[in-house]
């Protein structure tokens, strides 16, 4: 089997979609409170790889698809701010970032649950 070019795609539109549900409207870092989407309906947030997207970036795997790599479950939303911050890749490993992404959509799961409204 042929090894997959490594090519960046963009998230899917029910990807995003999911995301932006499960957000909250809110950063996804530790308690940050920065909105997603401002009172204008503009996207000031930033769409963030756990693993990177392409060779050289922060946590590639390459043992990762092309498929993998826009999948939900290796997106979160930040603010410009924490996007750079959790580019320390010593300080913000894989696993940390999955852990707060958990944290962060269950907050809001759990919102939902307990109100039947989104954020």
């Amino acid at each position: 089997m042929a090894e997959e070019e490594v090519v960046r795609l963009t998230p899917t539109t029910a990807t995003l979609r999911e995301l932006y549900l499960k957000s909250g409207n809110q950063c996804a870092y530790t308690s940050c409170t920065a909105r997603m989407i401002d009172s204008e309906g503009n996207f000031v947030g930033q769409v963030c790889h756990i693993e990177a997207a392409m060779p050289g970036g922060e946590r590639f795997n390459p043992d990762m698809t092309n498929e993998e790599r826009r999948h939900i479950s290796n997106l979160m939303l930040m603010c410009y701010e924490h996007h750079i911050a959790t580019n320390s890749v010593d300080e913000y490993p894989v696993e940390r970032l999955k852990v707060m992404k958990q944290a962060h959509e269950n907050k809001f799961a759990e919102h939902y649950l307990k109100t039947g409204t989104i954020c």
